[in-house]
Parts: structure tokens; C-alpha cells; sequence
């Protein structure tokens, strides 16, 4: 994991992030470097001892702003679900911007909040950054986040807003009922 140890490793802070390794056929799940590498220090039972360099890194670096989320995605793995929410949901609006052109970065970051029912709705926003500005492409292709969106909802019992979004995305006149019940 780059972790800064000077100015030119702050700005290349991003390289880790949204590197697919490849798209799961059920079109829900994105295995990314990072995702396998957080896997693999969560298996090491290492993710204390990770947050604690985290954490110490981002005191020397305030401006790294990919070990917040780091840390944010390491706090969700560890447990600490609405630090990680909160942290998370904080950074949205910047990350939002800057990740426009790079939709696996926010795929990535919503795939962790999504696993936990209380990251549904920022996770949710994430994904909604990663469909942004790629048209009907979006809900055909196993390289797009919208399945991944749909199957939160229902993982965690909330069908009618996967209807309300499906519904949201079909043309009215393909829809044989408008009906939201």
C-alpha cells in the first residue's frame, strides 16, 4: 500500500485505488488490488495495527487525503462502522469531483459501505458517482455499478427502493405500470 513518505507520494495518492482486477460475472462485485490487499491484512488480523500506521501517516501528511479513506475503509472491516460511515460520507463531496472520470475508485469505496446495512445510504451515493455521466451504458454492462446498487437494496430489505430506481431509469412508455406499490 503506498503510504506517503514524501510530497511526490501524495501526489500519486490515488494509485491504489479503483485498480480492477476483474468484474464478477453476477455484475454486483468489483475485486480490485485494494479490496485483496485488505482482505489479506483482515485475514492477518492486522487491521489495528494497520489503522495505527494509518493513522500515524496522516498526522505527518494532513493532505493525504486516500489514507482517510483508507482508514475509513479499514474501520468498516474492523467493525467501526459509523466511524467509517461518517468519515466516509464527509469526504463524499470532494471525492464525488475528483473521482467523475474514475468511476472504480467510488465503486470500490460503495462495494465496502454497502456490506454493512448501516453504510447503505452513502454507499448508495458512492455508487451513484461512479454511474454519473455514462448514459444507458450504465444498467448493460457488468462493468457498472448499477446491479451492485439494486442488490444493496434488496440485501438489506429495501426492495421498493430498488423499484423506485429501476422505474427511475425505464423509459416511461416501456413500462407496463407506473405503479409504485
Amino acid at each position: 500500500i503506498p503510504i506517503p513518505t514524501d510530497a511526490a507520494d501524495v501526489a500519486n495518492q490515488w494509485s491504489i485505488f479503483g485498480r480492477v482486477l476483474r468484474y464478477e460475472s453476477n455484475g454486483t462485485t468489483v475485486v480490485t488490488v485494494l479490496n485483496r490487499i485488505l482482505s489479506v491484512i483482515a485475514a492477518r488480523n492486522e487491521l489495528d495495527l494497520f489503522a495505527a500506521d494509518l493513522e500515524k501517516r496522516m498526522a505527518e501528511w494532513p493532505k493525504w487525503t486516500a489514507g482517510k479513506v483508507l482508514l475509513a475503509m479499514v474501520d468498516l472491516r474492523r467493525g467501526r462502522i459509523e466511524a467509517g460511515r461518517d468519515a466516509l460520507e464527509k469526504l463524499h463531496p470532494e471525492l464525488s469531483k475528483q473521482f467523475a472520470n474514475s468511476p472504480s475508485h467510488a465503486w470500490e469505496i460503495a462495494q465496502e459501505l454497502t456490506s454493512h446495512k448501516e453504510g447503505l445510504d452513502v454507499g448508495v451515493r458512492y455508487y451513484e458517482t461512479a454511474m454519473s455521466d455514462r448514459g444507458v451504458d450504465v444498467w448493460a454492462s457488468n462493468s457498472s455499478p448499477a446491479r451492485a446498487i439494486i442488490q444493496s437494496f434488496s440485501t438489506h430489505g429495501r426492495q421498493r427502493d430498488a423499484r423506485r430506481l429501476l422505474l427511475k431509469a425505464v423509459p416511461a412508455a416501456a413500462r407496463y405500470s407506473t405503479d409504485e406499490t
